[in-house]
């Protein structure tokens, strides 16, 4: 390491603003490309990474003086993408068992004989369904229905679309709490 690489880590530990602006300024551009390289969407790569600076600047004190910048928001910004995807997974994960038991058990309790009178319910229940889906947005609509209609998987999706299979995890994400709102009124 150099003597003037030392002195900068030195003034950033200490904790000058000129010499933190001087690593953002460095390095955003190429950090925010390289978070995209993971999560695809710009806006995710963004708030990453800024959220890496933040890290940086609450953590600048914990840094040795031979600490090589540049490796560590690399490192921290590929780390915190994987975070940010495994979140993500996760939280698809969890919404779409939500949504199974709301088609699976949620709707068939709702609609069973000794509930139904004449299929009313069954049918009213079938409306809101289809009005709920019928209210998303062209594009998420399409995707929900690919999935859950035609049962393809999200990288077959992608591919019929031509869009990242991102956009159709986002998309399903975002479907799915739509009409986790719209219907929440037929949960227990």
């Amino acid at each position: 390491m150099s003597k003037s690489s030392n002195v900068f880590i030195i003034k950033l530990i200490k904790g000058d603003v000129r010499a933190f602006e001087q690593v953002f300024n460095t390095h955003y551009v190429s950090l925010c490309r390289y978070a995209q390289k993971f999560v695809i969407d710009l806006d995710d790569a963004r708030e990453i990474v800024q959220d890496t600076f933040v890290k940086l600047w609450e953590i600048k004190h914990s840094l040795l003086q031979d600490t090589s910048v540049k490796s560590y928001l690399y490192k921290a910004v590929r780390n915190n993408c994987l975070d940010y995807l495994k979140h993500i997974r996760i939280s698809n994960e969890y919404k779409e068992d939500l949504l199974r038991k709301i088609m699976d058990s949620g709707f068939k309790s709702i609609a069973s004989p000794e509930n139904c009178l004449n299929g009313l319910i069954e049918k009213e229940l079938e409306d809101r369904i289809n009005d709920a889906i019928a209210s998303l947005p062209d594009r998420c609509r399409e995707i929900f229905e690919l999935s859950r209609f035609k049962g393809l998987k999200y990288r077959e999706i992608a591919e019929e679309l031509n869009i990242s299979i991102k956009t159709v995890e986002t998309q399903m994400s975002r479907a799915i709490q739509s009409l986790h709102k719209k219907l929440a009124d037929y949960f227990e």
